[in-house]
């Protein structure tokens, strides 16, 4: 018996794991020092704000789950942003606003390797970027 699937809905399926549209579950993470892949660099609403979500995947812990990093684009907080892009290689006082999109497309395809620091606040574990790897 064939399965029977809507026009086009197995392609945007596809299209969906490959562009890492799928939702992964959250990677749990022991306090302590990783290696990290930078997997996925996108925007996302957060209650009606605008963030940016870097998404890393520690292979050694999980091969598919991710962590995730949000920025707040708030004028006091988009500092956090920039110190991290700064870790990743990117010239920030060079980066002009048009810049960011193309340059979080480019990161997410390059897939950069980092060193991050996992620590656990308030029943919460962050994470942090300390140093491009790659």
């Amino acid at each position: 018996m064939a399965i029977k699937i809507p026009r086009g809905a197995f392609a945007a399926g596809k299209a969906a794991v490959a562009n890492g549209e799928m939702g992964f579950s959250e990677l749990e993470l022991e306090p302590g020092k990783y290696t990290a892949i930078l997997s996925a660099c996108k925007t996302t609403k957060v209650n009606g704000a605008t963030k940016i979500v870097f998404d890393f995947r520690v292979p050694e812990v999980d091969k598919k789950a991710v962590k995730s990093i949000f920025y707040s684009l708030d004028e006091e907080y988009i500092k956090w942003l920039f110190n991290d892009l700064e870790k990743l290689g990117v010239d920030v006082e060079a980066l002009d606003e048009e810049d960011l999109e193309p340059l979080l497309k480019k990161l997410a395809k390059s897939q950069p390797v980092v060193r991050i620091t996992a620590r656990e606040k308030d029943g919460y574990t962050n994470i942090r970027i300390d140093k491009l790897l790659d």
